[in-house]
């Protein structure tokens, strides 16, 4: 094994190292000094994932506008381990974050040397993941794409590289799509049209550019067909395309400013004393900046190309444009801008910061590295301080299925729910559907507070499926019964309101 090999599977393995905390409940969050609690959104995806391993077809069966791959991936695993297991998902998603690390520490030591590399790889397990440690789909594509441009980042990739690359941008974009289908129009229009200000000759252009195209086809085409075998396709198109042009930006109007809520999460840390109150601040101020880096090594990295016209510089601007492109959505696309959001993004910034330190001239490119690591230590008193203040707390929360318990909807539940009785959930916490109950409604995720979030035609076809199959309870929250009731008001004559949430069947013949 090379040198490099050695040190990634060193990476990695110290990336899985830290995050060992995230197998149980709680853990240490960037966000907060507390220890962290269950997050909604992971119980939606993990039971969408589920719903799969149980012979559902996704879009077709149930809502879901994210790419299929991840989805598909935790089914395999629920599926070999007979049922949903939030320790092996966890486990996964550690797998994958520290995959992510490793390939991100050879992204940026192919351009700034060994030491960079190692930076930007604390920073990524330190800050990063651990905004948002829970099995998502983000993380997975970042993978995808930080492992296309370490292919990419050779001075001249092979039809191979190149093909492969296009692999990973494939699986990336069925993943989610904001991330990596940015990313493959970038590569393929670097590989068409870069050489092309260096003076490459057109034939090898096209043909770099085909290479990229066949892998992305090998991975899309296949997923097509499997919907359209599954009568799915339409449903896949809509929900995956159509759907997120007309409604997500909608439902993000709680969070309209880039990088929201840093400034909330800063304040959390203001009890704390120094140095852990300005190390938690920091870290989190620091991530906002990330996706400029990106901006800023393309603008310098493309210019110094079409100076330098040598193989290394072709080869950094290309990286260099690919991660800007990945960041660019959150700026003028309708993709969520919150913080959080950000952070999914920072190792693309992260990597222009790599090609920042090789291509700038040596005393700045050693300025680069120097704020590489000082960033690095700065995130690692916060993560530290963050395991000790976290540490009791976390352990008596108790295991996974205490912690499922204790959400109201879900104790709830199981006082009142016979067993095999099946529910209608309009809250998004999939915890519910996967260790209490399972859902009999197609549609995992109803949207509190969001109007507009859901057309008319969908609401409406809620509420058509809640009468045609009248489950044992409906559970739903906010202006959730209100919007179903407008659409279909005998459910009022079929259910009656218990609790500030709850509306249940009045007959259960």
């Amino acid at each position: 094994m090379t040198g490099s090999g050695r040190a990634a599977l060193a990476v990695a393995a110290a990336g899985f190292a830290l995050h060992l905390p995230f197998l149980r409940p709680g853990g240490p969050s960037v966000r907060a000094p507390e220890a962290l609690t269950l997050a909604t959104d992971e119980g939606t995806v993990l039971y969408d994932s589920l719903r799969i391993s149980r012979g559902e077809v996704m879009y077709r069966d149930f809502f879901q506008f994210h790419g299929p791959v991840f989805y598909h991936l935790y089914a395999a695993l629920f599926a070999i381990q007979g049922g949903p297991s939030m320790p092996a998902a966890r486990v996964l998603h550690n797998l994958t974050s520290s995959v992510g690390a490793a390939l991100l520490a050879l992204l940026v030591a192919r351009f700034a040397g060994l030491g960079a590399g190692v930076a930007a790889a604390a920073l990524h397990a330190l800050l990063l993941a651990p905004m948002w440690p829970h099995a998502y789909p983000q993380w997975l594509a970042e993978a995808f794409g930080l492992g296309a441009l370490l292919l990419l980042s050779r001075d001249e990739p092979g039809c191979a590289a190149r093909s492969a690359a296009g692999a990973l941008l494939g699986l990336a974009s069925a993943t989610i799509q904001s991330l990596g289908l940015p990313m493959l129009v970038a590569a393929v229009a670097a590989s068409a049209l870069g050489r092309r200000a260096v003076g490459g000759a057109a034939g090898g252009r096209l043909r770099e550019a085909a290479w990229l195209i066949a892998g992305a086809l090998a991975v899309l085409v296949p997923v097509l067909v499997v919907f359209a075998f599954q009568g799915a396709l339409v449903a896949f198109l809509d929900l995956t395309v159509i759907w997120p042009a007309r409604h997500y930006a909608a439902g993000q109007a709680d969070a309209p400013a880039y990088a929201a809520y840093t400034g909330d999460f800063v304040r959390t840390h203001s009890g704390l004393s120094e140095p852990w109150r300005s190390a938690g601040a920091l870290s989190l101020w620091l991530i906002p900046c990330l996706p400029f880096v990106a901006g800023m090594a393309a603008l310098v990295a493309g210019s110094v190309a079409v100076v330098r016209r040598t193989p290394e510089g072709r080869a950094a601007a290309r990286i260099a444009i690919v991660a800007f492109a990945a960041v660019l959505p959150i700026w003028i696309g309708p993709t969520r801008r919150d913080i959080t959001h950000v952070a999914f993004l920072g190792s693309l910034g992260l990597a222009g910061a790599g090609v920042l330190a090789g291509t700038l001239p040596a005393r700045a490119g050693a300025f680069v590295r120097a704020l590489l690591l000082a960033a690095a230590c700065v995130a690692f008193i916060n993560y530290a301080s963050k395991v000790v203040r976290s540490w009791k707390p976390s352990r008596a929360m108790g295991d996974w299925e205490h912690q499922f318990l204790r959400l109201p909807d879900a104790g709830w539940m199981e006082r009142n729910l016979a067993a095999g009785e099946r529910i209608v959930v309009g809250s998004y916490g999939g915890f519910y559907y996967m260790f209490v109950r399972p859902s009999a409604v197609s549609f995992t995720y109803l949207p509190p507070r969001q109007n507009g979030y859901y057309s008319d035609a969908q609401w409406r076809r809620i509420a058509d499926e809640v009468v045609a199959r009248a489950p044992g309870a409906l559970v739903l929250v906010e202006d959730q019964p209100a919007e179903l009731l407008s659409r279909r008001p005998e459910l009022g004559r079929l259910y009656r309101r218990q609790g500030p949430y709850l509306h249940l069947r009045a007959s259960r013949d």
